[in-house]
């Protein structure tokens, strides 16, 4: 797009009130899901600017701060909210509310995120909503996600501007350093050569590092992943177009938008994601990746549309927290003894799908890791994971086995 960046900030604004509208008009009883973060709050500030009334909010809050928000949100309660349902989800029961998930979705479910987004939805409709809005969508449209400013530099990069590409490498240290995720010019370099092939305009790499960390722990006998390659699509020239395009069609929002469409469903509720407007699909795939991530901060253009809509506490804020849920904690200590009682079992050991070993070995450095507190990347995606792909086994065990 050739037009000056306040225009398209304007169009953006516009589009996005819109798309909101369209749907706050249709919705019934609406409620909203509420982050501390830009994407949701922005579909639930353009409805109060639209409506002209405060709405109810839903968040899940933990009394772990790992990814509590509560803090965050709050800048958003006096403007917008007229009352904050705070749901909170500590010490779940998880293998039994794992067990109505995989039941409700009839497959597992990717991660345990949508375990708080589950008990929010049963709050919900218990409380007589009949709609819940979120903002599913936004960190694809705006490069939100961390892993973006590695396709934004390799743009940089492949389009000869090393210094603009340093100052951002500079940005980027400088606000999201992490005790564990470690930020620095060695670290940036060293994704851009491994996250796209820079002789080849626009095409990606898988991430082999990541797609590879729990390889040991899966039976070779089951299933040879050494010969698995993921189906990576060169649409543009830009990489952060082409990782936000894969991420849209392949990779995030289609588990996201499964997930959230089975559980809103799975309680009557009725699931509105305005980022998904085509419009505003169409629209932000037109805007260059500087309009996306400037100056070490994401979604940019979101900000300048949002501004004198968003609080300026929620606009301007840097920290992504992301959100999550502490599952670390929830197969940690108590959490652990039925996690170990599955590995244990021998239905999951005559499955032949986890060699058993490196599960239980996994497990003792995942429960090292936590109860140290030290910080330390753990292992709770992985036994999220694992657990609902042997609960969701079993359910299917039983549909299969005869009554005698």
């Amino acid at each position: 797009m050739q037009q000056p960046e306040a225009t398209l900030a304007e169009q953006y604004r516009v589009l996005l009130l819109d798309a909101v509208n369209l749907r706050v008009n249709a919705a019934v009883r609406p409620a909203f899901t509420l982050s501390g973060g830009m994407d949701s709050s922005s579909v639930l500030a353009c409805t109060v600017h639209s409506v002209s009334n405060r709405q109810h909010a839903f968040s899940t809050v933990y009394s772990d701060r790992t990814y509590d928000e509560s803090d965050e949100i709050r800048s958003m309660l006096d403007m917008a909210v007229c009352q904050w349902h705070r749901v909170s989800v500590d010490s779940p029961d998880v293998f039994g509310l794992v067990r109505q998930m995989v039941n409700a979705h009839d497959e597992p479910v990717a991660t345990a995120t949508w375990l708080s987004h589950y008990v929010l939805c049963q709050e919900a409709a218990q409380a007589g909503f009949g709609s819940l809005f979120g903002g599913l969508g936004g960190d694809e449209l705006n490069g939100g996600e961390y892993e973006h400013f590695f396709y934004h530099f390799a743009d940089l990069r492949r389009s000869g501007r090393e210094a603009q590409l340093q100052r951002e490498i500079e940005k980027w240290v400088e606000y999201h350093d992490h005790p564990v995720h470690r930020k620095n010019p060695a670290v940036a370099q060293n994704m851009i050569a491994r996250c796209v092939d820079l002789e080849r305009p626009g095409v990606c790499l898988p991430e082999a590092g990541r797609m590879r960390r729990y390889y040991a722990a899966l039976d070779p006998q089951f299933y040879d992943l050494d010969d698995f390659k993921p189906v990576m699509e060169a649409p543009f020239s830009s990489y952060l177009k082409t990782r936000t395009y894969q991420d849209l069609t392949r990779e995030t929002a289609p588990c996201c938008l499964r997930a959230e469409d089975r559980q809103t469903q799975a309680f009557g509720l009725d699931n509105y994601v305005p980022f998904f407007d085509h419009r505003l699909v169409e629209f932000m795939f037109r805007v260059p990746g500087d309009m996306k991530i400037r100056d070490g901060v994401t979604k940019t253009l979101l900000r300048q549309a949002m501004r004198g809509i968003l609080p300026e506490e929620t606009r301007t804020r840097i920290k992504k927290t992301g959100w999550n849920a502490p599952a670390h904690i929830w197969f940690s200590g108590q959490g652990r003894i039925p996690l170990l009682d599955l590995i244990h079992s021998r239905t999951f050991r005559e499955r032949g799908i986890y060699n058993v070993g490196e599960v239980r070995r996994i497990a003792d450095e995942h429960e090292q890791i936590v109860s140290s507190g030290q910080p330390g990347e753990n292992h709770m995606m992985f036994f999220w994971q694992l657990v609902n792909l042997e609960l969701w086994l079993q359910s299917l065990d039983h549909i299969s086995t005869p009554k005698v």
